[in-house]
């Protein structure tokens, strides 16, 4: 007999067990260099000083600038959470991109993870992502529909 809430629970197990089959299969192809181990509190700092950089060359207004703080400070604090499934849902132009970077490293810094993993719903916003993550974390593993092609 089924539980209430059985299949949603099933169906994000078994989302996990993909993402971590698919981290674990494409991470073992890698060489050593680019397994470099993931340094939480390094990289929270080299985050901080690039934020700094960004609101001081930010030509936005007072107000929205207040809110891209907000959201990064809120999903910065969420990374104590105890661990599981997270998702972050804002509007368009108030830093997701930095504000997700910075709930995972402290996520990792808390409880010890050696990892970030992260699903977004289109190519444009991985390749954003990679684009924006590469500039403060040396390795960076990207898998998509089209990774494959040169």
């Amino acid at each position: 007999m089924d539980q209430p809430g059985s299949e949603k629970m099933l169906r994000e197990r078994m989302l996990f067990f993909c993402l971590v089959d698919a981290d674990y299969t494409a991470s073992s192809g890698r060489t050593a260099s680019a397994s470099k181990a993931l340094e939480p509190k390094q990289l929270l700092g080299k985050l901080y000083a690039h934020m700094r950089e960004l609101r001081e060359k930010s030509e936005s207004g007072r107000a929205l600038n207040t809110i891209r703080d907000e959201v990064f400070r809120r999903c910065g604090d969420s990374g104590e959470m105890a661990p599981g499934l997270f998702t972050l849902t804002a509007p368009t132009g108030v830093g997701k991109t930095m504000a997700l970077l910075h709930f995972a490293l402290r996520h990792c810094a808390a409880h010890g993870k050696r990892r970030i993993i992260l699903v977004l719903p289109f190519l444009t916003l991985t390749e954003q992502s990679q684009r924006e993550y590469g500039k403060l974390i040396d390795n960076i593993l990207s898998d998509h529909s089209q990774s494959r092609l040169s």
